[in-house]
């Protein structure tokens, strides 16, 4: 998830909720950022957008 989508509210709610909700869903923490991305030592990253344009 990008840093911005992490930080911030929008038109469709609360971000602290949104991110809440994912990470139950998922049980998992949401990677936000460059540093937890190296931490992570993987061979294949996929970046793709979450657009439905």
């Amino acid at each position: 998830m990008s840093t911005i989508s992490h930080s911030t509210n929008n038109k469709f709610g609360n971000v602290n909720e949104f991110v809440n909700k994912i990470e139950s869903i998922t049980n998992k923490k949401i990677i936000s950022n460059m540093e937890e991305v190296e931490d992570l030592d993987a061979d294949i990253m996929i970046i793709a957008p979450c657009s439905r344009k």
